[in-house]
C-alpha cells in the first residue's frame, strides 16, 4: 500500500531511532483507529531501519493466539542469530524448560519461573544490542499473550541506556487487550505517534498518482466522501476504479458491485472488537437516523458501547461525525450479513420503528427487506408506506409495499381494497397488467357489489384497453351511487370516456356527463367548455379554460385525462406553440416520477404538436418513443395516435418505405372503436393515397369520415379527412366534387382553427377558378404563418410561387421563392435525416431554387423516374395517357430536362417542393 501524508510521523520515528543508535533506547507507541495504515506505516519504518544497519525483530499479535504462552516472543526470536549459550537459554524459556529455582520452594517457584523467563529474554535482546542497534517491532500488540506483554514491560524498564527501540502499534479506543499493559507502557517515558485518516488533499494526491487523468464518469466518484480518508478503503476503491468497475454514479447498488471495496469494508469490520461489527450492522440496517438506543435494542448490546463503537467508526472514516454510515459502506456491511440473520434484523427493525412512531416508509422498507409481516400492524404499515411512496413518486416502492401486503393479508374486504390500490399504481407503469388485475377482481366475483371508488379504477383501465363492454358491466354496479364519488374521481371517469371514445354516449352511458357532484370545478362540469373538446367549437373561452387547467392542476392519476384534454383544446384553438411548452413540462414531470403511462399519453400529444408545427424529425422521434413505451406496457388503444403521426411524418419527408413499415405493425382490433383508431385510418388513407393505392385510400378515408360524423368528432382540426378525399377526386379529375368537399370543410373549421383553414384553402386553390388562385394561396400563407406550421407554410409558398410563375409574374415568383427558401432547410434536413443520404451542397441549393411541381405533376414524375410507361402510370393513377403526357411535358419544362432518363436525379429537386403531406394532412 502506497503511503502518503505520513512523512512527518516517519521522520519523528526515525529521529527516535537515531537516539537509540546513540545509546538512548525507549518505546514508541503507534496509535490509530482501525485500518488507518498502521501496519503499512510500520513496514515502511522497517525498510528504513534495515537500510540503517539495525537488527529487526518483528511480531504480529492475533486474536486467535492470545492464549499461546510467549507467542509474541516466539515470533521475535524465530530468526535471530545469537551466541549458542544465549540461544540455549532462550530456547529453554520458549520451550517451557527453565532451570529449577535456587530459592526454597515456599517462596513461589511459579513466580520465580516467570521472572526468570522475562529476565532471560530481555537479557538476550540487550546482548544483541551490543552488536547492532535493535528494533523490536510488534504490530497489534493488544492481541499479545500475557507472558509476552509482561516481558515487553520488563524490557521497557531496562532499555533507557541501551541501543534498543521497542516499536508497538495499538488500536486507539479498543477494549481488546490487557488494560494493565497499556497503563504500564504509557506510565513510563515513551514516544507517541498517532496516525489519522488522510486529509482531502492527500486523497486527491493519491488518486492523481494512481489513476491519473479521470474521465467524465470517474469525476463523479467522490473518493473522500466514500472513504473519509481511510487508506484501506481508498486503495480498494482505486483498485476497483482502475479495473473499470466504478463507472456508474456511486449508490447502494453500484457499491455492491465493487468487489475490492466491499472486501475492504468487511476486513475493517471483522478485525476490530466483535461488538463493533454488531453495531455497524445495526446502523447499516436502521440507517443514519437511528439512535444509539435503537441500535442497542436491535443488536442486543449496551447503548454506551454503541456510542463508543460509532466514535471508533467515525475516527476511522467509516462513518460521519453524526454516526451515519455512507450508503456504499452500509451496503457492503449489509451484504456481509448471513441472509437469515439479515432477515431477522429487518423484521426486528420494523417492529422497533413502528413502536417508536417512525415514518411509515421507514417501517415499510424494513418489512419489505424482511419479506414478511411480523405483526397485526404490518398490513397497516405497508399500506401507509405505499401512500407515502406515491407522494414521493416512488412507484416501484409503492408496488412492493402493496404486493407484500396483498400476499400476507387474510381479510377479504381489505384484500379487495389493497388490490384496487395496487391496480391504480400499476396503471401508471403497466396499464395492461393493471387491467388484468382490476378486471379479474370483477370476473372472480361477478355478484359482489362494487365500491364506486374501486369501480372508477376498474372502468378507467378497461376503457383505455378498449374493453367497453366489460367497462359498462362494471359501471352498472355503481351507476346509482355516482353521488358518492369525489369530484376528481368522477371527472377522471368522464374525461377518459371523452378522450378515448369521443362525444357523450360513447364508452359510457350519457348520464356520466350529466352527473354534477358538489364541489366539481366549473371547467370540469358536464356542461363545461372542455366537456367535449373533440366535438364543440373552440372559442377563446375554451382556450382560457384549457390554460387554466394546465397551469393550475397538478399532474396526478386523477387529472391525467383532464390535462390531456386541455392540450387538445389548445391544439384545436391554434395554440400549438403555447401547448408545446406545457406538454414538455408535463413530459418532464412524468419522466421524473417514473410514470410510463403518463409519458406515453403526453409523448403522443407532443409528437402531434411537432407534426403540426412542421418539426418532422421531432414528430418521428416523439412518436417512436411513445410507441416503444406502448410496446413495453402502454395502453393498447392509444397506439393509433403516435402511429398515425409517425406515418404522416415519414410520408412528409418522402420516406414511404418507413411509413409502410410502420403500418405493418399489428394493432388491436378494438383500437378502431376509439378516436385513436380514426387518426390511424386517416394516416393510412393518406399513405395509400400518396403511393397510388387509390381505392384502398378512398375506403380508409370514407370510413374515417363516416365514423367521425357518427361519433360527433367531425372536427377538421383533428381529422381533415375531406382534404384527403378531395385529393383522390382531383386524381380522377373530379374538380367539382373536390371543391364541394373542401368548401364543406372550410365551413366546419372554426375561426380559431387557422391551420385547418390554411390547408383547406391551399387545396381549394388547386381545384378552383385559376383567377382566384393567388388570393386563396395568399390567405393560406397568412393562416399557416399564424398557426406556426413552417412545413405547410413552405408548401403554400411553393404553390404561390408556382402560380406566379405560370402567370408570367416572374418578379413575384422570385420573391416568393426566396421566402420559401427560408423555410426549406428544416424540411430538407428532415428529408435527408430520414433517407440517410446526404446530398452535396450544390444539389441542396438546386433543390431550393428548382421550379415547383404540382401534386399531380409530382406523382407522375415520380412514377416516370421509377421506369413506369405512360400507360402504366395512367392505370396506377386512374388518369388517361393523354393526361400523363401533358403532366410530363410540364415536368420536363420546369425541371429543364429533355428526356425521361434525366428524371431520376431531376425529380429529387421536384420532391423537395412537390413531395410530402397532402394539403389536408
Amino acid at each position: 500500500m502506497e503511503l502518503i501524508e505520513r512523512a512527518e510521523q516517519l521522520g519523528a520515528l526515525m529521529t527516535r531511532f537515531d537516539q537509540c543508535v546513540a545509546g538512548r533506547g525507549g518505546v514508541a507507541l503507534i496509535k490509530g483507529s482501525l485500518s488507518v495504515g498502521k501496519t503499512a506505516f510500520l513496514h515502511d519504518f522497517h525498510e528504513s531501519v534495515r537500510r540503517a544497519g539495525a537488527t529487526l525483530l518483528t511480531a504480529t499479535g492475533a486474536r486467535t493466539e492470545q492464549g499461546l504462552r510467549l507467542g509474541l516472543m516466539r515470533q521475535l526470536f524465530a530468526h535471530v542469530n545469537m551466541p549458542s549459550a544465549t540461544a540455549d537459554r532462550v530456547g529453554e524459556v520458549l520451550e517451557g524448560r527453565p532451570p529449577e529455582p535456587s530459592a526454597p520452594a515456599g517462596e513461589g517457584p511459579y513466580l520465580w519461573r516467570d521472572v526468570y523467563s522475562m529476565a532471560t529474554l530481555s537479557q538476550a535482546v540487550l546482548e544483541l544490542s551490543h552488536q547492532a542497534p535493535i528494533v523490536l517491532s510488534v504490530d497489534d500488540v493488544h492481541f499479545g499473550d500475557v507472558e509476552s506483554l509482561e516481558t515487553l514491560l520488563y524490557l521497557q524498564r531496562r532499555v533507557s541506556s541501551a541501543r534498543v527501540l521497542l516499536v508497538l502499534t495499538v488500536w486507539e479506543r479498543s477494549r481488546t487487550g490487557n488494560a494493565l499493559f497499556r497503563a504500564e507502557v504509557t506510565r513510563h517515558p515513551h514516544m507517541g505517534v498517532r496516525l489519522a485518516p488522510l486529509s482531502p488533499s492527500a486523497v486527491e494526491e493519491l488518486v492523481a498518482k494512481r489513476v491519473g487523468a479521470m474521465s467524465a464518469c470517474d469525476e463523479q466518484l467522490d473518493h473522500y466522501a466514500l472513504t473519509h480518508g481511510n487508506p484501506l478503503l481508498l486503495q480498494a476503491l482505486i483498485e476497483d476504479q482502475i479495473a473499470g468497475l466504478t463507472r456508474a454514479r456511486p449508490g447502494p447498488r453500484e457499491a455492491a458491485s465493487w468487489p475490492t471495496f466491499v472486501q475492504a469494508v468487511s476486513t475493517c469490520m471483522h478485525r476490530w472488537d466483535p461488538e463493533l461489527l454488531s453495531v455497524a450492522r445495526g446502523y447499516a440496517i436502521l440507517g443514519g437516523s437511528a439512535t444509539p438506543r435503537q441500535v442497542a435494542q436491535l443488536v442486543d448490546v449496551q447503548a454506551e458501547l454503541v456510542e463508543e463503537s460509532m466514535k471508533i467508526l467515525a475516527a476511522a472514516g467509516l462513518a460521519d461525525a453524526w454516526g451515519a454510515l455512507h450508503s456504499a459502506i452500509a451496503t457492503a456491511v449489509q451484504g456481509d450479513i448471513e441472509p437469515a440473520h439479515r432477515t431477522a434484523l429487518h423484521a426486528r427493525a420494523a417492529e422497533l420503528c413502528y413502536e417508536s412512531g417512525a415514518q411509515p416508509l421507514v417501517t415499510a422498507r424494513h418489512l419489505i427487506a424482511a419479506d414478511q409481516v411480523v405483526g397485526p400492524w404490518g398490513i397497516k404499515a405497508l399500506r401507509a408506506g405505499a401512500e407515502h411512496a406515491l407522494v414521493d413518486d416512488d412507484l416501484a416502492l409503492a408496488t412492493r409495499c402493496l404486493t407484500l401486503a396483498l400476499r400476507e393479508c387474510e381479510d377479504e374486504s381489505e384484500r379487495i381494497s389493497i388490490n384496487t390500490t395496487l391496480g391504480r399504481v400499476e396503471w401508471l407503469t403497466n396499464p395492461s397488467s393493471a387491467t388484468v388485475r382490476l378486471s379479474a377482481m370483477y370476473r372472480e366475483a361477478p355478484d359482489r357489489p362494487v365500491n364506486p371508488r374501486e369501480g372508477v379504477a376498474i372502468v378507467r383501465s378497461l376503457l383505455w384497453q378498449g374493453e367497453v363492454a366489460a367497462a359498462n358491466q362494471v359501471f352498472e354496479k355503481f351507476r346509482d351511487r355516482l353521488d358518492e364519488l369525489d369530484p376528481q374521481a368522477l371527472g377522471s371517469l368522464r374525461f377518459t370516456a371523452l378522450l378515448v371514445y369521443g362525444g357523450p354516449g360513447r364508452g359510457l352511458p350519457p348520464e356520466i356527463h350529466r352527473q354534477q357532484p358538489a364541489g366539481l370545478p366549473a371547467t370540469l362540469r358536464g356542461g363545461g367548455v372542455l366537456d367535449t373538446p373533440l366535438a364543440k367549437a373552440t372559442t377563446s373561452e375554451t382556450v382560457r379554460a384549457a390554460e387554466h387547467i394546465l397551469t393550475s392542476s397538478p399532474l396526478d392519476d386523477g387529472t391525467l385525462e383532464a390535462l390531456a384534454h386541455g392540450l387538445l383544446a389548445l391544439i384545436k384553438g391554434d395554440e400549438a406553440p403555447r401547448a408545446v411548452g406545457l406538454c414538455d413540462s408535463l413530459l418532464q414531470d412524468s419522466a421524473r416520477r417514473g410514470a410510463t403511462t403518463w409519458q406515453t399519453v403526453f409523448g403522443s400529444i407532443r409528437a402531434d404538436l411537432a407534426l403540426r408545427l412542421g418539426d418532422l424529425p421531432g414528430a418521428i422521434r416523439f412518436a417512436d418513443a411513445a410507441l416503444q413505451r406502448i410496446d413495453a406496457c402502454g395502453p393498447a388503444t392509444l397506439v393509433g395516435y403516435p402511429l398515425g403521426v409517425l406515418v404522416q411524418a415519414h410520408s412528409a419527408v418522402g420516406d414511404h418505405d418507413q411509413a409502410a413499415e410502420a403500418l405493418r405493425r399489428v394493432v388491436p382490433e378494438n383500437m378502431f372503436d376509439t378516436v385513436f383508431g380514426l387518426g390511424y385510418l386517416h394516416a393510412r388513407g393518406h399513405h395509400r393515397l400518396k403511393t397510388g393505392r387509390l381505392l384502398e385510400a378512398i375506403h380508409d378515408i370514407q370510413t374515417c369520415g363516416k365514423l367521425a360524423k357518427e361519433w360527433g368528432v367531425d372536427v377538421p382540426a383533428f381529422l381533415p379527412w375531406r382534404t384527403e378525399l378531395a385529393l383522390a377526386h382531383l386524381t380522377f379529375g373530379h374538380r367539382d366534387a373536390a371543391h364541394r368537399l373542401l368548401s364543406e370543410q372550410l365551413s366546419l373549421a372554426t375561426c380559431t382553427d387557422a391551420r385547418s383553414r390554411g390547408l383547406t384553402l391551399r387545396l381549394l386553390a388547386e381545384c378552383g377558378d385559376p383567377r382566384h388562385r393567388t388570393r386563396l394561396l395568399k390567405k393560406s400563407v397568412k393562416l399557416l404563418e399564424l398557426a406556426g406550421d413552417r412545413f405547410e407554410l413552405f408548401r403554400s409558398l411553393a404553390d404561390l410561387g408556382r402560380t406566379y410563375e405560370e402567370m408570367g409574374e416572374l418578379d413575384q415568383a422570385r420573391s416568393i421563392a426566396r421566402r420559401a427558401k427560408q423555410e426549406a432547410p428544416a424540411w430538407h434536413a428532415a428529408r435527408q435525416q430520414q433517407s440517410g443520404v446526404g446530398q452535396p451542397a450544390r444539389a441542396e441549393q438546386a433543390a431550393a431554387e428548382a421550379p415547383l411541381l404540382s401534386e399531380a405533376e409530382h406523382r407522375v414524375a415520380t412514377l416516370a423516374a421509377q421506369g413506369y410507361t405512360n400507360r402504366e402510370i395512367g392505370r396506377k393513377l386512374y388518369i388517361t395517357v393523354s393526361t400523363v403526357e401533358q403532366h410530363l411535358t410540364r415536368v420536363y419544362r420546369k425541371l429543364k430536362v429533355s428526356r425521361r432518363t434525366d428524371l431520376p436525379q431531376a425529380a429529387q429537386s421536384g420532391l423537395v417542393f412537390g413531395g410530402g403531406l397532402p394539403a389536408g394532412s
